[in-house]
C-alpha cells in the first residue's frame, strides 16, 4: 500500500497549527485574508469600492481550534490536489495549513485548479474556515 501524505498528519492538532486563507478577486481589486491560530487572529477584507481594508482581530484558544482541525482532517483538507493550467488574471481561493512545522498549500487560484475529485472537500473546507472565522470574530 502506497503511503499517503495524509497518513503523516497527526490525529491530534499540533501546537503550531495555523490556517492562512486568501481569496482574491483576480482583475477586481478585492480580497479577503483570514489568519487562524491559537492567540490573536485576523480577518482582513477589502472590496472594490473601499479605500482601506476592514480588519477584525479576535482571540481563539486551543480548545476553540481543535474541532475545526478534526473536521478538516476528516475530509483530508490538508492534502487536496490541484492541477496547473495556463490562465491569467484569474482570482480564486487558497489555503495554507501549518502542522508540526510543515506547510501544506491547497490552491484554486491563478493557474492552480483543484482536481475534480477534490472539489467537494475543498468547498467544504472553505465553508468550515470562513464560518469559524465569522463566528469567532463577531
Amino acid at each position: 500500500k502506497k503511503k499517503e501524505v495524509s497518513d503523516s498528519i497527526p490525529n491530534e492538532m499540533s501546537g503550531d497549527f495555523s490556517i492562512s486563507y486568501y481569496k482574491s478577486g483576480g482583475m477586481v481589486p478585492s480580497y479577503t485574508s483570514i489568519q487562524l491560530h491559537v492567540g490573536e487572529c485576523t480577518i482582513e477584507s477589502k472590496t472594490e469600492n473601499e479605500q482601506d481594508p476592514a480588519i477584525k482581530s479576535f482571540q481563539i484558544t486551543n480548545k476553540d481550534l481543535q474541532p475545526l482541525y478534526k473536521e478538516l482532517k476528516q475530509i483530508k483538507a490538508f492534502t487536496l490536489k490541484s492541477r496547473k493550467e495556463e490562465v491569467s488574471d484569474r482570482g480564486g481561493e487558497s489555503v495554507s495549513y501549518t502542522i508540526n512545522n510543515t506547510t501544506y498549500n491547497v490552491s484554486d487560484n491563478g493557474m492552480n485548479f483543484i482536481v475534480d475529485s477534490d472539489q467537494e472537500a475543498f468547498s467544504k473546507s472553505l465553508n468550515l474556515i470562513t464560518a469559524f472565522a465569522n463566528r469567532y470574530s463577531s
